[in-house]
Order: C-alpha cells, then structure tokens, then sequence
C-alpha cells in the first residue's frame, strides 16, 4: 500500500512540475509578445526603459516564484500529496456509494 501512494504522490508532483513549466512558458510568451508589440509602440525612450523593467520584474519574479513553489513541494511531496490523495479516495468512495445508493 504505500508503495502504490509513493507512486501516486510522484506522478502528482511530477504533474505539478510540468504544468509549473507550461504556465512559465506561456507567461514569458505572453509577456514576450505584449512587449515586442507595445515596444514598437512606444516612441518615448522613458517608457521604453518602464517597459523594459516591468517586463524584466514580471518575469523574474513570477519564473522564481514558480521555481520555489516546487521546490517547496519537492520537500513536503509527501505531506502535500498524501492529504490530497486520501481526500480524493474518499471522494471517488463517497460518490461510489451515493451512486450505489440511488
């Protein structure tokens, strides 16, 4: 039995890593897009240089917050995943049963 939660709680985790990097990547493809276009847009030097930074904070910022976030799964996988593994068993059980029920 814990072995097959070991398991379940790595594919989970493994899923929340991937999904982290595809919302990375579309918010640097977001924001990759909004500043070639709004850059082209903007003719004043200083709101050229706003944009560079807010873009750069953004990025940065969001990327490492991701980053944590998984890093702070990858040392608690076992307390975060198993709670959510057992809530979803008993889920799945309780909709079983009302289904058997009705």
């Amino acid at each position: 039995m814990q072995q097959r939660m070991s398991e379940r709680i790595e594919r989970m985790y493994l899923g929340d890593i991937w999904f982290a990097a595809v919302m990375i990547a579309a918010v640097w493809l977001a924001v990759g897009f909004v500043f070639f276009e709004m850059f082209n847009f903007l003719k004043d030097p200083v709101f050229r240089i706003v944009e560079i930074v807010a873009a750069l904070f953004l990025l940065v910022f969001n990327s490492s917050s991701m980053t944590a976030m998984i890093r702070h799964y990858k040392e608690d996988k076992e307390w975060i995943y198993e709670r959510d593994i057992i809530n979803l068993d008993q889920a799945r059980a309780d909709a079983a049963s009302s289904r058997q029920a009705a």
